[in-house]
């Protein structure tokens, strides 16, 4: 997550994909929901149970 945050500071598009329905499961439910809030107003786009299986760009470039 501290990844996420530090890249949308950077003003880049930032998608966070997690098999899971709620950030941080160890955390109070009250404060992973205020930490949620708090990212997506960063422009964080969470994609909930969402698990990936394959990933690819037909150039082979990366871009911002």
């Amino acid at each position: 997550m501290r990844i996420a945050c530090i890249f949308a500071a950077l003003q880049t598009e930032v998608h966070v994909i997690d098999g899971r329905n709620d950030i941080l499961p160890f955390l109070d439910r009250e404060i992973a929901r205020a930490l949620t809030t708090a990212m997506e107003r960063s422009v964080i786009i969470f994609h909930w149970n969402t698990c990936v299986k394959a990933a690819s760009r037909p150039d082979g470039n990366v871009s911002a």
